[in-house]
């Protein structure tokens, strides 16, 4: 889900050798078969993985299509950013509120405002249960480890993938809460970066998305206010989800490191941290080429 460290996880992946996203961070490539392998194609004969970012993907009918690239020869991890409900709803609350066009639709009747929005897209455990029966491996991440001991939890993703361990972690937020300076500049901005997407100009995005300047030019830091409140009844309701959340990761995977579960697929439970496979099994993501 968005919110919840997709772009910190995507930056310190990025920047190392043995991760990759050619194009864009969310290049949804499991959902065309002829982006994936053009992707898969610039990173060939690098020893590089695809990396893919894909904060919507957790409700996508398309992400049905990951079970078929196993038969294309695609070895692939999926990964699910597992961050505390309360606190990634106030996240999203203040993020729709600093953009234009998620804050207009909120306003609509029957909407319930930004709180509405947290709360209609929030991790189900049925969403994960989904994403277990997709076959391959997945990786639960915690939010909190992951925000509080990077380089932890991401030497635990390269023992897992059997790649080089990581330098230094940059550990500040990559998202922190902005408003937006002019709210026509917001909007021309957002119109912008469909029209680029449309293009296909995909590398020209990222950097502009990429490049602090490019933000500062848009966004300002938010006040005391850039994280809302949530009402007692949502708070009681997000609260009920997390913990059927966590439930459902605990029943289905074992600790693979600090901060780290992983669900083999078929629902085989997955190694303890002292071990990055399965009794014998292959190792996990040895040639991984999608994350």
């Amino acid at each position: 889900p968005s919110r919840s460290g997709t772009t910190f996880l995507y930056r310190a992946l990025n920047a190392h050798p043995g991760f990759c996203a050619p194009e864009i961070k969310e290049g949804h490539y499991y959902r065309s078969p002829r982006r994936l392998e053009r992707a898969l194609g610039d990173l060939r004969g690098t020893g590089a993985m695809l990396l893919d970012v894909a904060d919507t993907a957790w409700r996508d009918p398309r992400l049905d299509r990951v079970r078929g690239l196993a038969a294309g020869g695609v070895r692939t991890l999926l990964v699910v950013l597992v961050r505390r409900h309360r606190d990634r709803a106030r996240s999203v609350m203040a993020w729709r509120r600093s953009r234009v066009w998620p804050a207009i639709p909120d306003l609509l009747p029957g909407r319930g405002g930004p709180g509405g929005a947290a709360e209609r897209d929030a991790l189900a455990a049925a969403d994960l249960e989904r994403i277990f029966a997709l076959g391959p491996d997945v990786l639960a991440v915690e939010f909190d480890a992951l925000a509080a001991r990077p380089r932890a939890v991401l030497d635990g993703i390269a023992r897992l993938c059997r790649t080089a361990p990581f330098g230094p972690v940059d550990a500040a937020p990559a998202n922190p809460a902005v408003r937006a300076r002019f709210a026509p500049l917001a909007a021309a901005a957002k119109l912008a970066a469909w029209a680029l997407r449309a293009a296909g100009a995909r590398r020209t995005l990222q950097a502009l998305k990429d490049d602090p300047r490019a933000g500062r030019l848009v966004f300002r830091p938010a006040g005391p206010d850039g994280k809302p409140a949530l009402g007692a009844a949502a708070a009681a309701r997000l609260d009920r989800l997390e913990a059927e959340c966590r439930a459902a990761v605990e029943a289905a995977g074992a600790p693979a490191g600090d901060g780290l579960r992983i669900v083999r697929g078929g629902g085989r439970r997955g190694p303890s941290s002292g071990d990055s496979r399965a009794p014998g099994s292959a190792p996990c993501c040895r040639r991984l080429n999608a994350v």
